[in-house]
């Protein structure tokens, strides 16, 4: 059974309501759903390490994609890696999601004015 983003999601909004100087505790701040345009997510690639630049870095993806197909559009439309490459993606430089999450579920939690900040490398950065 795969794990779920939603319980991370729970235990970040519990921390911040305890945290006085928390985001959540700002007045007249947007929720996730005022920054969903056309059923559309955007979605911020940011290379680290050995991964290429990318000319364009925002893209827009249907809020009701998985994950795997973040990784299927970056791996093949963008960047036109072969199945010999290997690619890794995170959310935020903290961690790899499941490639069944929802990327609408993905953003509720955790995006970042707005945005989903995808960043991937070619060997593991992380953990």
């Amino acid at each position: 059974k795969k794990k779920s983003t939603n319980h991370l999601c729970k235990e970040m909004s519990t921390t911040n309501s305890n945290n006085n100087n928390s985001p959540s505790s700002i007045k007249n701040k947007k929720k996730p759903e005022d920054y969903i345009k056309g059923g559309k997510i955007i979605i911020l690639f940011q290379p680290i390490g050995d991964a290429p630049q990318l000319k364009q870095k925002k893209f827009k993806l249907q809020q009701h994609a998985l994950f795997s197909d973040v990784i299927s559009f970056l791996r093949n439309r963008i960047l036109k890696y072969g199945p010999e490459d290997t690619i890794h993606l995170f959310i935020n430089n903290v961690f790899q999601p499941h490639p069944d999450e929802k990327i609408l579920d993905l953003f509720k939690c955790f995006h970042v004015n707005g945005k989903l900040v995808v960043t991937f490398c070619k060997k593991v950065a992380f953990g």
